[in-house]
């Protein structure tokens, strides 16, 4: 089962990437690695891996396709996904100037009286070559099961909370940013970006129990689909 699921999904990047035009003015492979936080009180964040391909217009305007495996969701084990997006890329700023953007920074952050670390964030500031800007879908699959439920007792009862998977597939929509630092034809990129998973295939769940004369009470069952999600990943792109 896990290796139909590789297959089926390095098979849909490859697709994606097939309808990429040959005329396509820059081409980029990157390798990515961050996080993935479900946007819930109480919620850890997992390790997202994932690899990508780029291509880019005179004009900046690209498309993008990849695959990507998230370690959890909540508890829910092994995500696997195909971002494709729209991208949008600035006009990239030579190296000199963006080393004296960088010395200017830092001077005005001496003189405005900030931190060595202030002066250090306003320098790396300076050297930002280009900005991405991207949009797009991500339709996935979720191998693992629902998660064991948490106990907690209390005096008269307890209360349980763990993550219920529905269904095995998710679709969401994305949008976010990039920060990119551009060495010769590598790029090291800072990319946040925020999800909403349309299907809603899994959800946080909360039930709570009182002791009763007949048996154990029901007094609260909670369940909440996890459709926001945020990410931050850090890639190192190279340009061909």
């Amino acid at each position: 089962m896990f290796m139909r699921i590789i297959r089926f999904l390095l098979l849909a990047a490859f697709v994606s990437c097939s309808f990429i035009p040959a005329g396509a003015q820059g081409r980029e492979v990157a390798f990515s690695a961050g996080v993935n936080v479900p946007m819930y009180k109480g919620a850890g964040n997992d390790l997202m891996l994932g690899m990508d391909y780029s291509w880019f217009r005179r004009s900046g305007l690209g498309f993008r396709a990849g695959i990507q495996w998230t370690e959890s969701i909540s508890n829910v084990d092994d995500s696997f996904g195909v971002p494709l997006a729209v991208v949008y890329r600035t006009i990239s700023i030579d190296t000199p100037e963006r080393l004296a953007g960088g010395f200017a920074g830092a001077a005005d952050a001496v003189w405005s009286g900030n931190s060595g670390l202030g002066v250090v964030g306003a320098f790396l500031l300076g050297l930002i070559s280009d900005f991405e800007f991207f949009a797009g879908v991500t339709p996935g699959y979720t191998a693992g099961s629902s998660s064991l439920p948490s106990r907690d007792y209390f005096a008269g009862g307890w209360q349980e909370d763990w993550t219920e998977k529905y269904r095995d597939f998710f679709f969401s929509l994305d949008a976010g940013f990039s920060l990119n630092y551009r060495i010769w034809r590598f790029r090291l990129k800072l990319m946040p970006a925020f999800h909403y998973n349309l299907i809603g295939n899994c959800a946080s769940r909360y039930m709570e129990a009182h002791d009763g004369s007949d048996g154990p009470v029901v007094t609260a069952d909670e369940s909440r689909p996890l459709r926001w999600f945020f990410t931050f990943n850090g890639a190192l792109a190279y340009s061909f």
